[in-house]
């Protein structure tokens, strides 16, 4: 049984995962970047977003699996934000291909192509733009990532068997990925494969 996965994010609009720092000279929000300076998510943005998607989807009912797979409450105090380690390590970043990197890194003026700087302002009850509310965003094109995720050889045979499959039907069921997604961003089409 494999105990790796490739997980790929295939966005089909402009997407968003920003630094979390300060804004710069040129965005509030700006984009995370790899080391090469390419649009990147960061694979623990990507185990919360899946994990979002079972809790979504079952709720109370989340399967055995799935809890350890990604985790479960902690049994003395449910409400805690810490919860007992799941199963899975998501590894790194999701990247774009490394020939696609390669170029970028060759001809460092075309990375500027992989990015949208988006402009959007607050609009009061008269229509009108409120004063002090326009924010900039960076935004990512569409494109493909991929990243890793690890099992735990731990994991009884039963679970190395169906991981795979587990994740690959959240990955089918999420819709959207990163940040602003209520405002359309980040849609995508994601699979989870195992690799040998």
């Amino acid at each position: 049984m494999t105990l790796r996965a490739t997980l790929t994010l295939h966005f089909h609009s402009y997407w968003c995962c920003s630094t979390g720092g300060a804004g710069s000279d040129l965005a509030d929000m700006p984009a995370y970047r790899d080391r090469d300076g390419c649009p990147a998510l960061p694979m623990t943005m990507v185990r919360g977003q899946l994990r979002e998607t079972a809790i979504q989807i079952f709720g109370p009912a989340i399967t055995p699996d799935l809890l350890k797979l990604f985790g479960a409450p902690s049994q003395k105090n449910p409400e805690e934000k810490d919860r007992a380690p799941g199963l899975l390590r998501f590894v790194g970043e999701a990247r774009m291909a490394k020939d696609d990197r390669d170029f970028f890194c060759a001809h460092p003026p075309a990375r500027a192509q992989l990015f949208k700087r988006l402009m959007s302002t607050r609009i009061n009850d008269r229509g009108v733009a409120a004063d002090k509310t326009l924010r900039s965003i960076e935004a990512c094109v569409p494109l493909k990532l991929t990243g890793e995720v690890h099992l735990d050889p731990l994991a009884d045979k039963a679970l190395q068997g169906a991981w795979i499959t587990h994740l690959d039907h959240l990955c089918a069921a999420t819709m959207a990925m990163g940040k602003q997604k209520t405002n359309g961003f980040g849609r995508v089409v994601a699979r989870c494969e195992g690799m040998s």
